[in-house]
Formats: C-alpha cells, structure tokens, sequence
C-alpha cells in the first residue's frame, strides 16, 4: 500500500515548529509585524499560485465572493499568528493554536452538509490534548498570557473557518480532482 503520503502531517509539525521559531526570532531581532505578515502573505500567494494551472473550467464563471472570504479568514490567521508569536508567549501561543482541529469540527457542523463523525470529534479532542501536554509545566509570562492566549485563539479561529471553506466550497471553485492533480488514492 502506499503511504508515502501519511508522511505530509509530520513534515507540516516540523515545518511549523521551525518556522514559528525562526519567526520569533526574527521578530526579536527587529522584524515588524506589517513586513512579517505581508512577506508571508505574498509568499503563500505565490507558492499556491501554479494551482490555478490545474483547475477545470471557466474561473471568471466562479462566485468569488466565497473565495475572497476564504482569503481574508487565512489571512486574518496568519496575522493573528504573527501576533500571538510577537507580542505573547511562544510557550502558550503554540499549543492553544491547536485547538484549531476542535473549531474545524465545530465549524463543519454549521457549514458542511453531512454530519460530522464522533470520530472527527475524538480526533480533534486528542489532537488538542496532545499538543497542549506539551505546554504543562512551563511557566508563561503573566504580563503577556491574556495577549497570548488571545490571538492564538483568534488565529486558530481564522485559520479553521479557512480550512472548512475550502473544504465546502473547493469542488465548486473548479477544483474537481483533475487526473493531472489528485491521485488515484
């Protein structure tokens, strides 16, 4: 069987462990906010940008209204993310950004049509779990634990209304699962 894929979640931990690092020290050493976010932005923009090669059919035919508010959710995310990474502690941001899995699940119960599955519930639980064991213990900065814990909800937030957008509204974008994009699996 290939599997190859399963291996997609622990490169995207890692990637993101090393970039929210990276990002803080940056910060640290005098990055703003403004330039931080719009570098970030342009850059997820031009990464993502060669999808457009692969949609099917009329992209002018497509309602951008729903679109554009995926957009903005992202970016909403990722600058709360950038916040929370800034101005709060990096000890309390990090796992907190985690329970974006539990509003992934709550939001899909308001947007998806199907139902979603005790199991989606058990596994967004136990993500968040996981992830914040690996916050107790540490001691937070008091100054700085409400700016923390606010954005890092905020961006989780954000983020998750993203992901269940796309996840409700991608197939009617054009993104059908074209032969030359998505794989038999």
């Amino acid at each position: 069987m290939n599997s190859w894929f399963l291996l997609f979640p622990l490169g995207s931990a890692l990637g993101y462990a090393l970039s929210a690092l990276f990002l803080k020290r940056a910060m640290e050493e005098g990055a703003g906010v403004l330039r931080t976010g719009f570098v970030a932005n342009v850059t997820t923009g031009l990464l993502f940008l060669p999808i457009l090669f692969w949609a099917e059919g009329d992209l002018w035919e497509v309602t951008w209204h729903v679109p554009a508010i995926t957009g903005v959710f992202f970016f909403l995310g990722q600058t709360f993310t950038i916040l929370a990474l800034r101005k709060g502690d990096v000890s309390v941001a990090t796992p907190l950004m985690g329970s974006k899995v539990i509003f992934v699940a709550a939001i899909s119960v308001i947007l998806l049509p199907e139902p979603v599955q005790i199991s989606w519930w058990i596994a967004a639980m136990l993500a968040f779990w996981s992830v914040w064991l690996l916050r107790v213990g540490r001691p937070a900065d008091r100054n700085r634990l409400l700016v923390s814990i606010a954005f890092a909800l905020l961006s989780a937030f954000s983020l998750a209304v993203c992901d269940v957008l796309v996840q409700r509204y991608g197939a009617e974008w054009g993104f059908r699962g074209s032969s030359r994009w998505c794989s038999p699996w």
